[in-house]
């Protein structure tokens, strides 16, 4: 089941039912958003022996054998490509610190597979999770198969920082930006899926901020929120703290790309709250009232959310680096 993205997947299933298919999708949004999940639907929409149609929009009966093997990503049609360390069976400390990579190797492996004769459906679809994790010799490889692309064969490139891919990739994909999903949405997608604690989900939806991928983990695991929360808690012990401290956790946090994502994501909804109890709306605070106490003017808290904006769009350029990047960060909050 897709959380919103109604458009999207308007669109997506007249094109599968028109034959007007592209051979490659980009995918941009949000990490969380439901861009992996639309990829799977579609993946599943595509492959689907029995279609359904559903409020206008065709869709897969999720109950024969392809959508099935789809829905375990064992398809024979259907590639599902992420980062190196991602699939292997690293501890989750361990794959944090590793460099997020998908490797010439792997596309070369997707070559190969393209280039075969669909095992039971029409098509070859591929689907690159992370795409921005190209290396430069993978990212040229992707290339050659883009300028020729397999008549049978559907790429899905999944990326939340798609600046980072080459714009020779970009430009040879239909670019499909995934936006954030109205909160009501997701609360009655939740509904649907059998949650049933009122309160656990308004907290879910809040702290997703548009985000349905996020809102379904927090449900789902709880030491996902806690994980988040702590990240919070960690702010506000640095707000306190001497240059010398914060540079310290800036050349922490800069040894980790990963991290240093999830942290600031955090940081703006901490920041969020702040304006939000300013302008007297208690009612929409994601941590609540009792992290809700202000310090700063409302002037400083927006400059400060604009320079992790800032900081977040440097951190997504390679060539930047990210430990200045950070001590630059620490300096104006």
């Amino acid at each position: 089941m897709i959380i919103g993205h109604q458009r999207i997947w308007q669109f997506l299933s007249k094109s599968a039912q028109g034959g007007r298919l592209a051979h490659a999708y980009l995918f941009v949004g949000s990490s969380g958003i439901g861009k992996k999940k639309v990829a799977f639907e579609f993946a599943k929409l595509l492959q689907c022996k029995k279609p359904l149609k559903k409020q206008g929009n065709f869709d897969s009966c999720g109950e024969c054998r392809d959508c099935l093997l789809i829905e375990r990503n064992q398809h024979p049609d259907v590639l599902l490509i992420e980062s190196d360390n991602e699939t292997s069976e690293a501890k989750e400390e361990e794959k944090q610190t590793k460099i997020q990579e998908i490797k010439i190797e792997q596309i070369r492996a997707l070559q190969h597979q393209i280039n075969l004769s669909p095992y039971s459906g029409e098509h070859k679809i591929v689907i690159i999770d992370s795409s921005e994790n190209l290396t430069h010799e993978a990212a040229n490889c992707l290339l050659k198969t883009l300028e020729e692309p397999s008549q049978k064969s559907v790429l899905i490139l999944v990326s939340s920082s798609w600046q980072k891919l080459l714009p020779t990739i970009v430009s040879r994909c239909q670019m499909i930006n995934f936006l954030p999903v109205k909160s009501q949405v997701i609360i009655e997608g939740l509904q649907k899926l059998g949650a049933k604690n009122k309160a656990k989900i308004i907290q879910a939806v809040r702290f997703a901020c548009g985000r349905p991928g996020v809102a379904l983990k927090i449900m789902n695991e709880p030491q996902f929120l806690a994980k988040n929360i702590q990240l919070i808690e960690d702010l506000e012990r640095l707000m306190k703290k001497d240059l010398v401290e914060r540079f310290r956790y800036a050349k922490d946090l800069s040894q980790n790309s990963v991290s240093a994502k999830e942290v600031l994501d955090q940081w703006v909804i901490w920041f969020r709250d702040k304006i939000l109890s300013e302008l007297g709306n208690k009612n929409l605070l994601v941590l609540g009232e009792e992290n809700s106490k202000n310090i700063f003017s409302l002037a400083k808290i927006i400059e400060s959310i604009k320079n992790i904006q800032q900081t977040q769009r440097l951190l997504e350029d390679s060539s930047f680096n990210s430990r200045l990047i950070l001590e630059n960060l620490m300096l104006k909050i």
